[in-house]
């Protein structure tokens, strides 16, 4: 999960950093510095925060030409779950 592509998931799902901290009990300062590449955040923080936003049904994948990408997962449920 890319910075780019953490943003796009909470920006799909319309959720806050404050909403994401709480939910993975990481620190919503660190997610903002991460999504801003001005901070890395612990593989063990990455992976939770991962894990949260694809249970709320986004999925990371990569594009034909690589790029990767956060998008909802079929089916789903929209904005706000």
């Amino acid at each position: 999960m890319t910075p780019e592509t953490c943003k796009t998931a909470r920006d799909l799902l319309g959720w806050t950093l404050v909403r994401v901290s709480l939910e993975t009990d990481v620190d919503p300062a660190a997610i903002f510095l991460y999504e801003h590449r001005e901070e890395r955040l612990s593989a063990e923080s990455l992976s939770r925060i991962r894990a949260t936003l694809e249970r709320a049904g986004i999925e990371f994948v990569d594009t034909a030409c690589g790029e990767p990408r956060a998008r909802f997962r079929a089916g789903a449920l929209a904005a706000g779950t």
